[in-house]
């Protein structure tokens, strides 16, 4: 972060970085197939992508 940082600064731009993760858990007891726990936890990613993009337009930059 300390390099990302001291860019920015060298640069004289701002970035502003983020990270959208979407998680299932698989269950051993209630297994599912790779697909459909991929399926699952790509649609808690772009829930989660898409709630930081309603966020950032209803907050001003930094």
């Amino acid at each position: 972060m300390a390099s990302i940082n001291k860019y920015k600064q060298q640069a004289d731009r701002a970035y502003l970085l983020s990270i959208s993760v979407g998680t299932e858990m698989w269950r051993f007891e209630d297994p599912m197939d790779i697909d459909t726990l991929l399926m699952k936890a790509d649609e808690k990613m772009y829930k989660c992508k898409s709630s930081k993009i309603n966020s950032l337009n209803s907050s001003p930059l930094l």
